[in-house]
């Protein structure tokens, strides 16, 4: 599935497009899945979410707006009728009263898979990315691969690395400090 990608952490049930209510945050645990209906474009040149079309499993359609879209994942959202599921989905009316699925994190898009797919994959560790694994252990170990790698001078990939860190943390939904070890650091444990 998916590559090697897919990854069950946190992925506890299925939605359907018709039994969404709108939400004020993403529904930590549910999963929409469907296909991509267009190819996307921008709400505003410069700033704003990518915008597509999403055909839902199950029936019905809705807008699919991805911020922080990096350019790897909007190559992939231009494949007209590719496979994707969204983790913790948030759902929201658009001002033109559009149905639309809000995605801040596109780490939580998984693609070529469906929802149900997603929901029942085990966990994985070969080609493991932040949330396949415990969160706290991935954080720890891209901490300490961006500790290595600010030592030996080199500060871009010690970047990415704590970026990762910091990434598998916040897309795993509530992980304790006590768990990252981070409560004795700051005097807490």
């Amino acid at each position: 599935l998916g590559g090697g990608n897919i990854s069950a952490f946190h992925c506890t049930h299925v939605v359907l497009l018709r039994e969404i209510q709108t939400t004020v945050a993403p529904l930590r645990g549910a999963v929409l899945g469907g296909t991509i209906g267009a190819p996307p474009g921008r709400s505003h040149p410069t700033q704003g979410a990518l915008n597509s079309l999403l055909l839902a499993e199950g029936g019905g359609a809705c807008r699919l707006c991805i911020y922080n879209c990096p350019s790897d994942i909007e190559s992939k959202l231009r494949q007209v009728g590719r496979r994707i599921a969204v983790r913790h989905v948030w759902f929201k009316r658009q001002n033109d009263g559009w149905p639309g699925v809000r995605v801040d994190d596109p780490l939580t898009l998984e693609f070529d898979c469906t929802a149900e797919e997603l929901v029942a994959a085990p966990l994985r560790d070969e080609g493991a990315r932040p949330g396949d694994t415990n969160p706290a252990d991935a954080a720890r170990e891209a901490k300490d691969r961006g500790s290595e790698a600010f030592r030996s001078g080199d500060y871009q990939a010690a970047l990415e690395h704590y970026s990762d860190g910091i990434r598998a943390l916040l897309t795993a939904g509530d992980v304790a400090l006590v768990d990252f070890g981070l409560a004795e650091q700051i005097g807490g444990g």
